[in-house]
């Protein structure tokens, strides 16, 4: 086991992003209505058409990290034990699985917009053959790296653990939070007059929990926080241990930190495309940073741990 989790996020810059995400929480608690109504209900065709069609297609690098991670989980265990290679290729097909139906569902946001029924399959067929050639040409990539690199195979069996499970956490914890808080979307609430609109709305910490769950409501009550954001904020943690893999970042430290705040970026223009279509309030794309963020930093450094515990452990047995 001597190829170790590379550690690519620094706590300074995990903490600067939290930071910003909390600032933008409390602004929201006093400019939520205000600026979805500026937005969204006052928005030109070109913004809102921006915000559903980014939106629809922007949780992908998320899913396709899930993809990859379940793939790279398959191909590092071919020579590992039983137990574990049973244990990789049942969890890794379940992730790819997983990966690809989310993958194609970030189309639904396109497809109900479509105007005709063929222009619906049209956006399934071609939203299916990109997925499918992205996921298929990253996979064939990493199988080609790593077919002369069988030392790596512990470090990229520990990356796709990270990964996975970063994706999972976050899958369970945003769904969770959405049921708890049970805030009533943007275009639910100008869906009505303005005046009634104003009594529907909610602050972010008013929650109603498990008001969603009723049939009637449908998904307009799964506001906070934003599922599309939280999911795309993954992409400021998967980019780090995806290029740390193949490149030193120890060694370029501005790499690291770019590709970091890249993703943050990544993460916030995702979120203002989800105001401009009326699916969330800032502070629900506030609270899906914030909410990455913590279980993306936390996975990698329990993660890390764990295995320099196992490490030790088998460093003793030897000896």
């Amino acid at each position: 086991m001597n190829e170790k989790l590379k550690f690519p996020i620094h706590l300074r810059d995990a903490l600067i992003v939290l930071g910003l995400a909390i600032i933008m929480l409390i602004l929201g608690a006093f400019y939520d209505y205000d600026l979805s109504l500026a937005l969204y209900v006052n928005a030109s065709d070109f913004g809102r058409w921006f915000g559903i069609i980014f939106s629809g297609i922007a949780e992908l690098p998320g899913y396709t990290a899930l993809f990859i991670g379940g793939f790279a989980l398959i191909i590092s265990s071919i020579k590992a034990n039983k137990t574990r290679k049973i244990i990789s290729y049942i969890v890794g097909i379940l992730a790819m699985i997983a990966a690809f139906v989310l993958s194609n569902s970030t189309f639904w946001n396109i497809y109900e917009f479509a105007e005709t029924e063929s222009s619906k399959w049209l956006i399934i067929l071609l939203g299916a053959f990109f997925i499918t050639a992205i996921d298929g040409l990253l996979a064939v990539g990493l199988a080609y790296y790593m077919r002369n690199k069988k030392e790596k195979s512990e470090q990229l069996f520990r990356l796709a653990v990270t990964i996975i499970t970063i994706v999972a956490i976050e899958l369970a914890l945003q769904t969770i939070f959405k049921y708890l808080a049970s805030r009533p979307r943007p275009r639910y609430i100008f869906s009505v007059s303005i005046d009634e609109s104003t009594s529907l709305f909610r602050p972010f910490y008013d929650w109603q929990p498990f008001y969603a769950f009723k049939a009637e409501v449908g998904d307009n009550f799964k506001s906070f926080p934003s599922g599309h954001t939280t999911t795309a904020m993954v992409t400021a943690f998967a980019l780090p241990l995806f290029v740390g893999f193949f490149v030193d970042l120890k060694q370029k430290p501005a790499l690291n930190i770019t590709l970091f705040y890249l993703g943050f970026l990544y993460a916030v223009a995702m979120g203002f495309s989800r105001i401009c279509c009326g699916a969330h309030f800032l502070s629900d794309i506030s609270a899906g940073i914030i909410l990455a963020t913590v279980i993306g930093f936390a996975s990698i450094v329990v993660i890390k741990i764990i295995f320099e515990k196992l490490d030790t452990k088998h460093i003793r047995k030897q000896n």
